[in-house]
């Protein structure tokens, strides 16, 4: 009976020894991934370029764009590349070229376009929209 109470004993010992790896494990590998995420919430990234052009009987334009994210958001603006796409074309349509071409024109429009992304899609991930190539011809 003694043999049985010792093989009772050892089974109750590797079991918790068993759970405590288990646990120690779990916890390493939670603290490894919030690391790995806060590593990732202090990169840069940017997103692939979007091109946007809009003509009428005065003008064309033509922008291409870029979308600077946290390297943890970058999924995330590659999902919602057509949204934003989309919502930079329309801005781009309704911008006045004499206020675009003016000094500091672009900038505002690219804090603008940034604001409203963030605004449309219910998120702060869109850190800013930078303009690569403008081109504005009259016609």
């Amino acid at each position: 009976m003694s043999s049985k109470v010792a093989r009772d004993n050892n089974l109750i010992v590797y079991s918790l020894l068993f759970v405590s790896f288990v646990l120690v494990a779990g916890y390493a590998g939670a603290w490894w991934y919030r690391q790995h995420m806060e590593r990732l919430r202090g990169q840069v990234a940017y997103s692939p370029p979007l091109e946007v052009a809009v003509s009428n009987d005065d003008y064309s334009m033509a922008a291409t764009l870029s979308l600077k994210t946290s390297a943890a958001d970058s999924d995330w603006a590659q999902q919602t590349r057509r949204v934003l796409e989309e919502l930079a074309r329309e801005r781009l349509n309704d911008a006045d070229p004499k206020r675009l071409l003016a000094p500091n024109g672009l900038k505002a429009w690219q804090e603008a376009l940034r604001n409203e992304s963030n605004a449309r899609l219910h998120t702060d991930k869109v850190q800013e929209v930078l303009v690569t190539d403008f081109v504005f011809s009259a016609l």
